[in-house]
């Protein structure tokens, strides 16, 4: 009786086993499912692009704008660097608790503001190298991380509320594994010496390049996907032709006369003589 109930208990967790591995592979391939789909929603996508644009401008500025600050200085007594990023942080931080407060303005928020914004920032990495004043590259400096906050905030907040709750931590961590890959090969190609070798005004101007390059594609996109939309909705209806010389009144029969064709050979009867009215 021992082995028998020994073999019976044997059975008993090997069936629990087998119950976990088929539990858990309905969970993975559901947790597939989801993950292929959470890029599906347009939306999605939208927000995505802008939060990977945003990061990174956000990492390209970050790592080059201490180089910049040296080559602009003239006098290291007048040297502000750290100030500047402090003060940065706190404006930075203050302006996304606004965007909170105030989350109705923001799910209002269309994505070309943040269009807009980017441009903004390309602005912000082009004045300095053209003026080449170090206050004003501070000043650039603090505008920057603040609209990139924001930009930042929004796009979160939208992505947040197109998935769900397991998605999100992914979705969000693949953005910011795009942008890091982008900012990696960015700079790669700006600083080796195998490739440009830029100095830290002119990695500036790629920076501001790259700004508008992803604003311009986002609105070649969306002229394109409108079209298309357009096309669905209202699509393109034969008309009549009138030539040159044509009598309105003779256009109007012609068409009246193909309109009757097409019912009597529908209804299978053709009466040649029906008056045209």
């Amino acid at each position: 009786s021992s082995g028998i109930n020994a073999e019976y208990g044997e059975c008993l967790i090997l069936d629990e086993d087998i119950g976990m591995l088929q539990k858990a592979k309905e969970k993975i391939q559901k947790g597939k499912i989801n993950v292929m789909s959470s890029y599906k929603s347009a939306q999605t996508r939208r927000w995505a692009y802008w939060a990977i644009v945003t990061s990174s401008l956000y990492f390209m500025v970050g790592n080059s704008s201490q180089s910049l600050w040296k080559d602009l200085e003239h006098d290291k007594k007048k040297r502000y660097n750290g100030y500047v990023i402090g003060v940065t942080g706190l404006l930075s931080s203050f302006s996304s608790w606004i965007l909170t407060r105030y989350s109705r303005s923001v799910e209002r928020t269309k994505a070309s503001v943040l269009a807009l914004l980017t441009l903004l920032l390309g602005l912000t990495t082009l004045i300095p190298t053209l003026l080449q004043n170090l206050y004003l590259a501070y000043i650039c400096d603090a505008v920057f991380n603040i609209v990139t906050s924001s930009c930042m905030t929004i796009a979160l907040f939208k992505i947040a509320h197109s998935l769900t709750t397991n998605l999100y931590g992914f979705v969000v961590g693949v953005n910011a594994c795009v942008a890091g890959t982008l900012d990696l090969l960015v700079t790669f190609i700006v600083i080796d010496e195998r490739v440009l070798s830029f100095n830290p005004r002119q990695q500036y101007w790629v920076y501001t390049g790259f700004a508008v390059v992803c604003v311009l594609l986002y609105f070649s996109y969306k002229s394109v996907t409108l079209a298309r939309r357009r096309d669905e909705v209202d699509p393109p209806r034969s008309r009549a032709v009138s030539f040159a010389g044509d009598d309105p009144v003779d256009v109007r029969q012609n068409q009246l006369a193909g309109f009757v064709g097409e019912e009597c050979s529908a209804s299978g009867v053709v009466d040649v003589d029906q008056p045209l009215h």
